[in-house]
C-alpha cells in the first residue's frame, strides 16, 4: 500500500496544480521492456494530460528498457526515432548529433551518456 501511494500516475492525478506547473514530459518506452510494462507509461501520460499537464508518449516497437539510451547510441547512425526524440526534446546537443558529430574517440555523445546516467543509473 505504501508503494502504491508513491506511484507517479497516482500522484499526477492527485496533484493537478503541481502537474500544471511541470514542463512538457516526453515518455519513451519500448514495447519489449521486461522491466516496466509500456502500459504503465501510457497510464502516466493519460494522468498527466488529465491533470492539465503536457505529456507525449513515444513507443519503440520491439524496444527494450535501455535500447534508446544505450544500445542504439552505441550502434551509432542511423539512430532510431527515440534517440532523436530525446535529443530534440532536450535540445542541447540535437544539432551536433544530427550532423553526425560524435566526439573524438567516443562511443556515443557525451550528452547522451550524461542523460543515460541520470535517467538509468544502473
Amino acid at each position: 500500500p505504501a508503494l502504491a501511494a508513491l506511484s507517479p500516475t497516482r500522484l499526477a492525478a492527485a496533484h493537478p496544480a503541481a502537474v500544471a506547473r511541470m514542463p512538457p514530459i516526453l515518455l519513451l518506452h519500448g514495447t519489449a521492456d521486461a522491466s516496466a510494462p509500456a502500459g504503465d507509461a501510457a497510464r502516466f501520460a493519460e494522468a498527466v494530460v488529465g491533470a492539465g499537464g503536457s505529456a507525449t508518449l513515444r513507443l519503440d516497437d520491439g524496444g527494450t528498457h535501455t535500447s534508446p539510451l544505450i544500445e542504439d547510441a552505441f550502434r551509432g547512425p542511423p539512430r532510431d526515432g527515440l534517440t532523436g526524440a530525446v535529443c530534440a526534446h532536450v535540445g542541447a546537443a540535437a544539432a551536433a548529433l544530427e550532423s553526425g558529430e560524435r566526439g573524438e574517440g567516443a562511443l556515443c555523445p557525451g550528452a547522451l551518456v550524461t542523460l543515460a546516467a541520470w535517467v538509468c543509473p544502473f
